[in-house]
C-alpha cells in the first residue's frame, strides 16, 4: 500500500461546503464529490476545489429540489448510494466500527462515515470539536487515511475556522470519540471491485515500509529495517516472519513490537540465531536444534524464560563495554588511526 506524503491512500482533492447564497447542509453531496476527484498516488486529483463545488451545488439541487440556503433537506443514506453510482464510483456498505473502517483503508478503499457532529474531535485543535456553530446534528465526511496512533485521516468539508476558512485537509480525528451513523467503503476507479463478502480483516496481511504507522518506526537500511527508536535491525527471514506475523492489525509490529537486539548466533558456526523483540524472541533454526514448536517451520517463536533474557542483555552489555574498552585503547595506541586524526 502507498501513501501520500500526508500519510493518506489517495490523492484527494477538498472545497468548502458554505457557498454564498446555498444550503449549508450539503456535506454528503460535497463527500461524494470529493470522493469523485481522487487519484491514484503520484498523479494529481481529478477535480478543482471549484469543480467540486459546481457539482456538488448541482448534484444538491437536482436531489432536493433546489440548493437555496432555505433548503436544509440534507442527505439520506439512499441519496448517498445513488449519487455514488451516478458519478461512476462502486460502493459497499461496512459495519459502523473504527476495526472495519480502518481495516478498508488499509486495503486503499476510502470510506464515507455519516457521524454525530458532537464526537468529531480534531487532535490539531486540542482534540476539540472543529466546528463554530453549536453541534448538534449529523455529519458527512470522507476518511482517507489512518496515522501512527490509529485515528483517522479525514477531509471534511465543514471544518472551517471561526472566520469561516476551511483549514486545510487531511484533519486527523480522533478514533476512539467518532460515533458513527453509516459507514461506505469506496471503490476507486484504478482497484478491482471486491466480492461482497470481501472482508479486508480476515485478507492476509503484509507490512511494509510504504506505510506511514511502520515507516514511522523503522528506515530502509540497504533492504533490512532499522528501527528509529531503539538502533536495531531486522532482516532476511526473519524480517519476512516480521512482516506477515499475525496477519492483520500491523503483522510482527503489534504483535511483537520493536526490536530490542540484533541477530544473535546460539552457536558459532551453526545457522541458528534469535532475535530478541518487546514481546518474544524470533529464532531461524532451520533444523529445530533449538526448539521444535508444533508445526514450526524454519522460523519460529521461542520459548522465553525471563532469566535467560536478563542474562542475555547483561552479556550484551558486556560485550559493547569491552568494546568500548578495546577501542579506546587502540585509540591511545595509535592515535593516526583514528577517524579525525591528522596525517
Amino acid at each position: 500500500m502507498n501513501f501520500t506524503t500526508n500519510g493518506e491512500i489517495v490523492s484527494i482533492q477538498q472545497a468548502d461546503q458554505f457557498q454564498p447564497g446555498h444550503s449549508a447542509y450539503e456535506c454528503g453531496f460535497f463527500a461524494v464529490t470529493m470522493a469523485r476527484s481522487m487519484a491514484q498516488i503520484g498523479q494529481n486529483p481529478t477535480l478543482s476545489p471549484q469543480q467540486i463545488v459546481n457539482q456538488a451545488e448541482a448534484a444538491y439541487a437536482r436531489y432536493d429540489g433546489n440548493n437555496s440556503a432555505s433548503n436544509e433537506s440534507g442527505m439520506s443514506l439512499q441519496q448517498l448510494y445513488d449519487l455514488l453510482q451516478e458519478v461512476g464510483l462502486h460502493w459497499q456498505a461496512i459495519a459502523m466500527d473504527a476495526d472495519t473502517i480502518r481495516a478498508w483503508v488499509y486495503a486503499g478503499f476510502p470510506v464515507i462515515v455519516a457521524v454525530a457532529e458532537t464526537s468529531v474531535h480534531d487532535l490539531a485543535l486540542g482534540d476539540a470539536v472543529p466546528y463554530p456553530w453549536n453541534p448538534v446534528g449529523n455529519h458527512i465526511i470522507v476518511i482517507t487515511g489512518v496515522d501512527t496512533s490509529n485515528n483517522f485521516l479525514v477531509r471534511d468539508s465543514a471544518n472551517i475556522t471561526p472566520a469561516g476558512v476551511l483549514r486545510p485537509g487531511p484533519r486527523t480525528y480522533d478514533a476512539t470519540q467518532l460515533c458513527f451513523v453509516s459507514a461506505t467503503a469506496v471503490i476507486p476507479q484504478w482497484k478491482a471491485r471486491p466480492d461482497a463478502n470481501f472482508d479486508p480483516r480476515k485478507e492476509p496481511m503484509m507490512i511494509d515500509l510504504t506505510m506511514a504507522n511502520v515507516a514511522f518506526y523503522f528506515d530502509d537500511d540497504s533492504g533490512n529495517w532499522k528501527c528509529k527508536q531503539t538502533g536495531f535491525s531486522i532482516h532476511g527471514g526473519i524480517l519476512q516472519f516480521y512482516q506477515s506475523f499475525g496477519g492483520d492489525a500491523l503483522c510482527g509490529l503489534t504483535y511483537l513490537g520493536l526490536p530490542l537486539s540484533n541477530e544473535i548466533a546460539f552457536e558459532q558456526g551453526k545457522p541458528m540465531v534469535k532475535q530478541y523483540f518487546e514481546r518474544g524472541v524470533v529464532a531461524y533454526d532451520p533444523q529445530h536444534q533449538e526448539d521444535n514448536p508444533p508445526l514450526a517451520r524454519d522460523i519460529y517463536l521461542m520459548h522465553v524464560h525471563e532469566q535467560s533474557y536478563d542474562q542475555q542483555q547483561a552479556l550484551i552489555a558486556q560485550l559493547q563495554q569491552q568494546l568500548n574498552n578495546l577501542q579506546k585503547l587502540a585509540a591511545q595506541t595509535n592515535p593516526a588511526s583514528t577517524p579525525g586524526a591528522a596525517n
